[in-house]
């Protein structure tokens, strides 16, 4: 059917399914980043417009939306931060502040040994930029070492830095088994 000939219905048919995937564009950005498949079509099948549109979509329609909303989210909280404060060192490590990189890190550095900056980003899920914040305080704590140069480059745990993980993970086994 060419779209000359096309009919009235069809037509609608395809409006409507543009208008429900707007409101599962908006149902997808009110869901948290980490959110599951499940979250997301249990918030759809909650949404009054989505209850009858949901059998217009494939699974892989709805992940996809989700992955295109989480990302652009993730990118309007990245700028936003980047625009509202100057770049002090305070500013620059809380952006990269992550609850529990330092620990993220020395562990992944304990159990893989040395690796590459790119690995540890990779092996920790931390962006390259958090990776690198991290793994600057840690050196200037003498936590960590680097090895070598350009694409040898390599870090690698100190003793000091192990000490560091093993009381930390001490202290954490000690508080679990209190609660």
């Amino acid at each position: 059917m060419s779209q000359s000939e096309e009919t009235p219905t069809t037509g609608a048919h395809d409006a409507l399914i543009a208008s429900v995937r707007q409101v599962l564009r908006e149902v997808v950005e009110q869901l948290p980043d980490e959110a599951t498949l499940g979250e997301l079509v249990d918030a759809a099948r909650k949404a009054p417009m989505m209850e009858r549109a949901l059998g217009h979509f494939t699974v892989a329609e709805l992940i996809e939306a989700a992955q295109r909303g989480a990302v652009a989210a993730r990118a309007q909280r990245a700028e936003k931060a980047a625009k509202a404060e100057d770049a002090t060192p305070q500013v620059i490590r809380r952006r990269a502040d992550v609850p529990d990189g330092d620990i993220r890190v020395l562990a992944c550095l304990a159990s893989q040994g040395p690796v590459r900056e790119s690995e540890i980003a990779t092996l920790t899920k931390l962006t390259s930029d958090q990776a690198r914040l991290v793994l600057r305080n840690l050196k200037t704590r003498g936590f960590v070492h680097f090895e070598g140069s350009g694409a040898k480059r390599r870090v690698r745990i100190t003793r000091s830095g192990s000490s560091h993980l093993r009381r930390v993970e001490r202290e954490s086994a000690r508080r679990k088994a209190s609660a």
